[in-house]
């Protein structure tokens, strides 16, 4: 239950929020993208974000061209190299209200390998396999992402 309240609070968070596109010039030539492959069908996130929370960031992206998809991951704020996902940082996919999260204890676990973490963006790689409640396993595969600050 905890999960899903965080997922749809991040999720009515991205959605009701919009980047500011008046940034400075030092990181002006940065794009957002959060692209990865979800059981093997791509997909391509809009609304990209990273939020700093408790000592976290949140990286996020939604795409709602065929029902609403979220991919967000949580990491120790100011986290660089490999990080493994599971209970503590943790990745979660959501479609429509269904939501699905990193879990050791199901076997649902995953990586991101952070490769840039600076004053003006966040960028890597992610894969990991995330478990519902009914125990549906679904594999997010390929992921890259470099996000704005």
């Amino acid at each position: 239950m905890k999960f899903k309240t965080i997922f749809i609070l991040s999720l009515a968070f991205i959605m009701s929020c919009s980047k500011d596109d008046s940034s400075s010039s030092s990181n002006s030539n940065i794009t957002s993208s959060l692209t990865c492959k979800i059981d093997g069908a791509a997909f391509s996130a809009y609304n990209i974000s990273a939020t700093n929370v408790s000592g976290s960031t949140l990286i996020s992206g939604v795409n709602s061209s065929s029902g609403v998809k979220l991919i967000q991951f949580t990491i120790t704020e100011g986290s660089k190299g490999e990080v493994n996902l599971g209970d503590g940082d943790l990745g979660q996919y959501g479609i429509g209200t269904d939501l699905f999260n990193t879990n050791v204890s199901q076997n649902a676990v995953g990586k991101v390998n952070i490769t840039t973490n600076d004053l003006t963006s966040i960028q890597g790689s992610f894969s990991f396999d995330a478990v519902n409640n009914t125990g549906k396993i679904v594999k997010i595969t390929d992921g890259k992402f470099v996000v704005k600050k």
